[in-house]
């Protein structure tokens, strides 16, 4: 089962939320810091939105753009053979490090899984991230709006 979450930025110019969901290692502990530690410019908060929906997220957008050589990891929980280098990145066979976006890598409909566009970020999900003048900022559970801290995460 996955911890779900939903990623999202204000665009400065309009202030509109763009977001996205994700499906996998919502908690702070994962997505939070992988945010935080690893998309650290609106640039690549809307790189990586502009995705659409996420299965997971991990440091890089594009496997293009993730140190070489590329290794996969292992998909399937149990899955002790070794990393299989490939040179291309899909739901099946998943670049290490390298979001997993729901269109790009598993070929669904984008009308499904295109970003929102609102004027206040919907927190649907367990975990909710927003990118908001350079500071990322978390929800869960009914409580307000919290910068990500610096250091480790629980």
């Amino acid at each position: 089962m996955g911890t779900r979450s939903r990623i999202g930025y204000v665009d400065p110019k309009t202030n509109m939320v763009h977001s996205i969901y994700c499906h996998w290692d919502g908690y702070l502990s994962n997505n939070g810091r992988l945010l935080r530690d690893h998309y650290k410019d609106l640039k690549k908060v809307k790189r990586l939105v502009a995705l659409g929906s996420l299965s997971s997220l991990e440091k890089h957008v594009s496997w293009r753009t993730a140190p070489k050589p590329f290794a996969h990891r292992p998909w399937r929980q149990g899955d002790t053979s070794r990393p299989q280098f490939v040179d291309k990145h899909t739901f099946e066979t998943p670049v290490k490090d390298v979001t997993v976006a729901y269109h790009r890598d598993r070929g669904e409909n984008w009308n499904y899984v295109k970003p929102d566009v609102e004027s206040i970020m919907l927190d649907l999900q367990e975990y909710n991230y927003l990118y908001k003048n350079g500071q990322w900022y978390y929800k869960c559970y009914k409580m307000e709006w919290t910068p990500i801290p610096k250091g480790e995460l629980k």
